[in-house]
């Protein structure tokens, strides 16, 4: 490799030239399309229909109609805790030799960061949590959202990070 030579372009070049060749990446990214899930959409709003019709038996023998009030407030708090939930779920996972990163439809990154381990439910369901920092993100993903090959491969790799596998 040549050194640097004064005049050639810098790694901030508006050309889009590359200076340093050795800070490319080596290894191409596997990237994993996700469709929308229905599981995801359904389960949770038939959640907070059965929470919701608990919370009213739960406040039923108040005297009044506060009761109903009260219930109709849990609705409208969790309808809105849903509906943000929903606004951006992954589209798209990227992993990379030394980490993994979430995509929203939009194209802008919802976290990067190192797969940190994961938790599962039957066949169906995947939590991946994604180290990024200072926080932790854990993204559900549903068997029907992704190929079960690709849905198989984020389980594994997975239980590695979460040391189960070895």
């Amino acid at each position: 490799m040549t050194a640097f030579r004064h005049g050639a372009a810098g790694p901030d070049d508006p050309a889009g030239r590359v200076a340093y060749p050795f800070l490319l990446p080596r290894f191409p990214a596997r990237r994993i399309p996700l469709r929308p899930s229905a599981w995801l959409l359904v389960l949770p709003a038939i959640a907070l229909l059965v929470a919701v019709g608990a919370f009213h038996a739960a406040l039923a023998p108040l005297p009044g109609h506060g009761d109903v009030l009260l219930s109709l407030a849990f609705l409208a708090a969790g309808a809105l805790a849903l509906k943000h939930w929903h606004r951006r779920p992954p589209a798209l996972f990227e992993i990379g030799p030394d980490g993994m990163a979430a995509f929203a439809r939009d194209g802008s990154c919802l976290v990067r960061g190192r797969l940190a381990g994961q938790a599962q439910w039957g066949g169906w369901l995947l939590v991946i949590v994604i180290d990024a920092g200072r926080k932790a993100v854990a993204l559900p993903i549903a068997a029907d959202a992704a190929s079960a090959d690709d849905f198989r491969e984020l389980a594994v790799r997975g239980r590695r990070a979460s040391g189960r596998l070895a």
